[in-house]
């Protein structure tokens, strides 16, 4: 729990929300960032190898198979399953016209949105088949099958108003 409740913590600790066309990824910045800061503090020493390990791997949006590390497999099926359901929506419309090129800095509008809810159910089918534990498996699909009820219902009132 202790290296599963740091990596949680601090997996995200260096997020640039852009694509390097070279360099480290976020996901390995975040992990040496992380390491950098367990080592200021009392966590204990012997399991900060493991916080960066598990931070490490979490990027991306699917796998090619799971994760062996438990708290890697964990986390990263934690984090995807923000990028599903109710909580999706809520970034998608909330965060992401900051930072995401679809968005190219428009206000965001009923079009757009169902445009980019759309593109992203087709990736979040892959998030789903990804996922390393049954209880995620699960959880993930019950949330993409809300965001395909959202998205179904969002069409149907547009087309009609």
């Amino acid at each position: 729990m202790d290296v599963l409740t740091a990596a949680a913590w601090l997996h995200d600790i260096v997020k640039s929300h852009t694509t390097r066309p070279s360099g480290p990824s976020d996901a390995e910045l975040a992990a040496e960032e992380a390491r950098r800061f367990l080592l200021t503090t009392d966590f204990p020493l012997h399991k900060v190898d493991a916080v960066a390990s598990a931070i490490r791997v979490h990027e991306g949006l699917h796998l090619d198979q799971p994760l062996e590390q438990v708290e890697a497999a964990v986390l990263w099926d934690a984090d995807k399953l923000s990028k599903l359901g109710a909580t999706y929506l809520v970034h998608s419309l909330c965060i992401r016209p900051a930072f995401d090129p679809v968005f190219e800095g428009r206000p965001t509008d009923t079009d757009l949105v169902l445009r980019s809810a759309r593109d992203w159910l087709k990736m979040a089918e892959g998030i789903v088949a990804s996922m390393n534990t049954e209880p995620a498996r699960a959880e993930a699909a019950r949330r993409l099958a809300y965001l395909y009820g959202f998205v179904v219902q969002l069409e149907g009132e547009w087309v009609t108003s």
